[in-house]
């Protein structure tokens, strides 16, 4: 009995010396380092990096190990989906319980980036019982360039191991027609690359045709034995204001090829629907152009109303008068507008003296007959109300003058 408190005595400063994570570590029981799956500390901007951390103990892991957050500028580190590994492997000659938690990184600009010490907390068994506490991994630093001259890195591009691209057309009636709708869904699935990377490949299209509904975009990112895989699903609605042809353009997904190390695009093709008009769509399009005729037919009434008023009361012009006397056939009226204006710009009273050709000498005597055309009637009054005009002599202020000259 005596014996055995004396070991317990003797063992206690070995117990409490062993009581903290760092004396573990120390005493060579638990290690932990930090290593990056790239050579030379090079990567590609937009390219998966993984972040190696392994934890590993001389005895066996009593609980869960937890990687603490941390944050890089300019770097997305998707904490959502870790994925870890348990082995053993044998240092000294001793079997040494490990674990490996994959940390996933992607750098979206150049330049050079260091990772700071990161937090990791474990659970190790010892014959004294568990010992919790938190590691701290080394800085890890690493470069990131632009893969290829041929990628703007102002343009919406994102790199990945493969893509699979797809996209459907939905019509809610058919044949279309305005009022109803056309849906583009487009689903995007990358591996090695996040969700939140993968850009919007339909761009604004504006179109008097239809209006665009844009819905939220459904991002999934999943990791399955090791793999890391995203979506992303974007919708649009274009409800149909009017008839005509829809054209919708081609979609081009530029990405960079992790696995054949190359730039690649995938093109979506485009579509076009014809669209009939209703009734109201037909109003809607042609609205302005109604309106204008609608506005110059009223003009147009109120000028023939206002002109059948002033005219009421008054004699009607001669051009007009004319007009309705030939229609009407009443040659004498005809014959007496005729003689008016022969008088008025002529100065003369008989319709032979107008002109000395045979040609209106014939028609003169016609007119003075009821053997005559409308159209003959109508050309010997334009011919008689042509003035005549001298454009190299000046025009004479009081022509009444002259002809006082030829009466006296």
């Amino acid at each position: 009995m005596i014996r055995l408190i004396l070991l317990l005595v003797l063992s206690l400063p070995t117990i409490a010396m062993s009581t903290s994570i760092n004396d573990l570590v120390n005493n060579g029981q638990v290690d932990i380092k930090a290593t990056l799956n790239i050579k030379e500390g090079n990567a590609s901007v937009n390219e998966q990096i993984i972040l190696y951390i392994d934890v590993g103990t001389s005895r066996w892991f009593a609980g869960g190990t937890r990687i603490h957050p941390f944050a890089v500028n300019n770097v997305i580190v998707p904490f959502s989906r870790l994925n870890s590994t348990n082995y053993t492997d044998n240092k000294g000659g001793q079997t040494w319980s490990r674990q490996r938690w994959e940390v996933r990184l992607f750098a979206q600009a150049t330049g050079d980036y260091t990772i700071p010490p990161i937090a990791v907390s474990v659970t190790v068994s010892t014959d004294a019982g568990n010992v919790s506490g938190t590691l701290y991994t080394h800085a890890v630093s690493f470069s990131a360039s632009t893969p290829s001259w041929r990628l703007d890195p102002s343009s919406d591009w994102f790199a990945a191991s493969s893509i699979e691209a797809k996209q459907t057309w939905q019509v809610s009636h058919d044949p279309l027609s305005a009022g109803d709708s056309i849906t583009r869904t487009v689903t995007i699935k990358a591996d090695d690359t996040v969700s939140m990377m993968i850009a919007n490949p339909i761009k604004q299209q504006n179109s008097p045709l239809y209006h665009r509904y844009a819905n939220a975009p459904v991002l999934t990112d999943e990791l399955d034995r090791g793999d890391y895989s995203s979506t992303r699903v974007d919708q649009e609605t274009y409800l149909l204001q009017q008839g005509g042809t829809a054209n919708f353009s081609d979609l081009t997904i530029t990405w960079y090829n992790t696995s054949q190390q190359r730039v690649e695009t995938t093109v979506l093709p485009g579509a076009s629907y014809s669209i009939k008009h209703t009734l109201s769509s037909l109003a809607k399009q042609y609205l302005d152009w109604i309106i204008v005729i609608a506005a110059l037919l009223v003009v147009m009434l109120l000028g023939y109303v206002s002109v059948r008023r002033y005219y009421r009361d008054r004699p009607i012009p001669e051009r007009i008068a004319i007009r309705h006397a030939v229609k009407e056939q009443r040659w004498g009226y005809v014959r007496t507008l005729i003689y008016r204006r022969l008088r008025a710009n002529k100065q003369q009273i008989k319709l032979k003296d107008f002109d000395a050709s045979e040609q209106w000498q014939d028609k003169s005597k016609r007119i003075q007959s009821d053997n005559i055309s409308g159209e003959e009637a109508q050309s010997a009054w334009q011919s008689v109300n042509k003035k005549t005009y001298r454009w190299w002599r000046p025009k004479k202020a009081l022509p009444q003058l002259d002809r006082l000259n030829k009466q006296s």
